[in-house]
């Protein structure tokens, strides 16, 4: 797996790299309204075409607010298939209650 690009700001990380074809996102620190423009803009070009399948790796993530499910919600407009990765029982509890599993799909 190769790292295409990484970015870090105060809040949030995004690292874009690729597996067997899939988009990798992985994120780190906190997706919140206070990082989500960051994040949006370092991922903006990568999104900007549909892909088959992309891959969130939510692992690192300690916090993630209304605002990161809704930036969860349009990367997966630009997949086929979108995979949750690494979900902390915390935002997995939430993806949960809010019925969001049958979009955001959680894999292990």
């Amino acid at each position: 797996m190769g790292s295409l690009s990484t970015s870090r700001s105060a809040a949030a990380a995004v690292e874009v790299s690729s597996e067997n074809g899939a988009v990798v996102l992985s994120l780190a620190g906190q997706l919140d309204l206070s990082s989500l423009d960051h994040v949006r803009g370092l991922t903006a070009e990568t999104l900007y075409d549909k892909h088959e399948l992309i891959v969130v790796d939510l692992g690192e993530l300690s916090f993630m607010d209304s605002s990161g499910i809704a930036y969860l919600l349009s990367v997966a407009d630009r997949a086929d298939r979108i995979e949750l990765r690494h979900v902390p029982p915390m935002i997995r509890r939430v993806l949960e209650i809010t019925g969001l599993t049958g979009v955001l799909r959680i894999v292990e």
